[in-house]
């Protein structure tokens, strides 16, 4: 569950400051879900919840919006939640969260439901993952199936790296990738040659994307800048969930036989509106 403060005035630190209250269903996976089925596009969602009132929720709510979903229910650990301190120009001033629940998410929980996750042509699992959940989903995909991931955080964005070999598309922001390559991303020409070190690690496609300069796509032979669709600053309500809506555009493109670049360009589409509003997933009639 996600719970946002909305900072009605500039922050001030080490006093209290007048706040807007959010609460909303949230995590990078189940956002993704969450669009994806709001764009149209058939999938299923694997998770874990705590078994209480926010996880049955949770679940209830994606299967009302026709996702398929396979839940774990873990008993001795709360659903995880994240809270967000937004300041009044719409960026994130501070994120804390409990994932104990995911982290719980094993090998063991993922072993008993992957023949039907076969069926699927696509994986996609984020970083929020056990590291030894994201080796065993790399490990042991069948060979017809394509691994993707999106990085939820610099802290955990070295959980992916054992996987590198075996992704088809990772999909992280210029300081995750920074973090992950242990390089210097703070120029375009530096950032290729992180993106080169992935690359050379063997996962087939990297995108990185780099706030209002829009993203870079990089392949064993290939590296290009897509921009992005220019916003004033003044208009930026709230970042929270943008990079999962542009992450869920990538997808979408995937899974109806479009390029990674078309991927790229609805990303930036579905972007641009979750940036102009203080919700983290954008209602099925504004995703179109």
């Amino acid at each position: 569950m996600d719970t946002k403060y909305l900072a009605r005035e500039a922050l001030i630190l080490h006093t209290k400051n007048p706040a807007n209250l959010q609460k909303s269903h949230g995590g990078v996976s189940r956002n993704i879900a969450e669009n994806l089925a709001n764009l149209g596009v058939n999938c299923s969602f694997f998770t874990s919840v705590g078994d209480d009132e926010n996880g049955r929720e949770i679940i209830q709510h994606l299967i009302d919006i026709g996702v398929e979903v396979v839940p774990s229910y873990i008993n001795d650990l709360p659903t995880p939640n994240y809270a967000a301190i937004i300041n009044h120009d719409g960026s994130l001033m501070l994120a804390l969260s409990n994932m104990d629940c995911a982290d719980a998410y094993s090998p063991q929980f993922i072993a008993k439901n992957i023949d039907q996750a076969a069926k699927n042509s696509y994986w996609f699992c984020c970083s929020g993952l056990p590291e030894e959940s994201v080796t065993w989903l790399a490990q042991n995909k069948p060979d017809h199936v394509k691994l993707l991931s999106v990085s939820a955080s610099v802290p955990k964005v070295k959980r992916v790296k054992t996987a590198l070999p075996n992704l088809f598309l990772l999909v992280l922001n210029s300081d995750e990738l920074q973090a992950l390559a242990d390089f210097d991303c703070s120029s375009p020409e530096f950032l290729q040659r992180a993106a080169k070190k992935i690359i050379d690690q063997g996962t087939q496609n990297l995108i990185v994307t780099v706030g209002e300069q829009g993203a870079y796509w990089a392949t064993v032979h290939h590296f290009e800048h897509i921009p992005t669709i220019k916003l004033n600053e003044a208009d930026v309500v709230d970042v929270t969930g943008a990079g999962d809506a542009f992450a869920s555009g990538v997808i979408a493109a995937l899974l109806n036989d479009q390029t990674i670049r078309e991927g790229i360009e609805l990303g930036h589409q579905l972007a641009k509106p979750t940036l102009l509003t203080t919700s983290t997933v954008l209602p099925r009639e504004k995703t179109v």
